[in-house]
């Protein structure tokens, strides 16, 4: 009797990387191995008792050698898995603590799926910005195109990226490149950030398209593509939905729905700016920082993955105006309930 597929997940406690695995867990026979920092365990373990099923959780850390485990825990999980899900939500521009370990996961990854004997899927997401400068189409099989990039976090993750391509033609890869997911932990972008642009006028940067990658959409096409067929030789997906809003349009309509919701009297970019600097830590959130940090000139050619998505009956995440509703209205329930 053959063993139900065992799924690596890596990213928790983001919350992407609590929505893949509950998303997977959903699938049935599957097992989960949820990798959480130590500080995190208690969590993690709560959160796996939630999934129910064979879900475990993994102590350790996704930046140091082997995750931190002992030589006997390494090779025991490599036995296992068939599939590793590597869903590290990158920070919001501006906030540490997060891209500077993308290319010792990649690392980390790397060498975990060349240990594995089992494995069929390595699915890793990256980011939308290795497009860096580029001022041109920027296809999915796209990478070096002597791209500069406005800060080390965008450079980071095209080094991972330039990492996990070395090995595309041995291993079953899958690169899931996203754009900011709003809504998602501390990458509050860029709806508390259009909020506190409702003061200010964007100019030029306002005109700039704004990549938004709808988290539920994600979640579901991570979680789906567990259950394809192995693929060799690599494969590239631009998870944006077919037309991205500029940043203009997407803060008008954040304002309209945000003014709808607000109390009367009530300053939300003051409310907005105090909720960034909640739990003692200030985040340094400056809007034109942000568009700046946006690939602003590159076309993004998502052919094969409209294709892709099209083939498997996955969805493509388009933000619609009742997704982009709920999002405001949690956004602004948080600011407004702030003390």
């Amino acid at each position: 009797m053959s063993r139900p597929p065992t799924v690596f997940v890596i990213g928790f406690p983001g919350a992407l990387a609590r929505g893949t695995a509950t998303e997977i867990g959903r699938a049935g026979d599957v097992a989960i191995r949820l990798l959480a920092p130590p500080d995190a365990r208690e969590v993690a373990q709560g959160f796996a008792a939630e999934l129910g099923g064979d879900a475990r959780v993994v102590e350790g850390d996704v930046s140091r050698i082997d995750f931190g485990l002992s030589g006997a825990d390494y090779l025991d999980l490599a036995e296992e898995i068939t599939s590793i899900c590597c869903v590290l939500l990158p920070p919001p521009p501006g906030v540490g603590g997060g891209y500077e370990v993308a290319r010792a996961a990649a690392r980390e990854v790397i060498e975990l799926a060349q240990a594995a004997p089992d494995l069929d899927h390595v699915l890793v997401l990256s980011h939308l910005d290795v497009a860096g400068n580029a001022n041109s189409a920027f296809a999915e099989r796209d990478l070096e195109l002597g791209q500069g990039f406005a800060g080390v976090d965008q450079e980071e993750r095209f080094r991972a990226e330039r990492i996990y391509r070395r090995f595309a033609d041995r291993l079953p890869l899958s690169v899931i490149r996203c754009g900011w997911i709003p809504g998602q932990g501390e990458g509050r972008c860029p709806l508390v950030h259009l909020l506190l642009a409702i003061a200010d006028d964007p100019g030029r940067e306002g005109e700039r398209l704004l990549l938004i990658t709808e988290g539920t959409a994600l979640v579901e096409v991570v979680a789906g593509m567990i259950g394809l067929p192995p693929s060799r030789g690599g494969r590239t997906l631009h998870m944006v939905g077919s037309e991205p809003p500029t940043a203009a349009e997407l803060a008008d309509d954040v304002r309209e729905l945000a003014g709808e919701l607000v109390p009367v009297g009530f300053d939300l970019v003051r409310g907005a700016r105090r909720l960034l600097r909640r739990g003692g830590q200030t985040y340094d959130w400056s809007y034109r920082e942000f568009f700046k940090r946006q690939p602003g000139r590159a076309r993004f050619e998502s052919a094969l993955t409209e294709r892709f998505l099209g083939e498997h009956g996955l969805p493509r995440p388009e933000l619609d105006e009742a997704r982009l509703a709920g999002l405001v209205e949690s956004a602004v329930e948080e600011i407004v309930g702030f003390k």
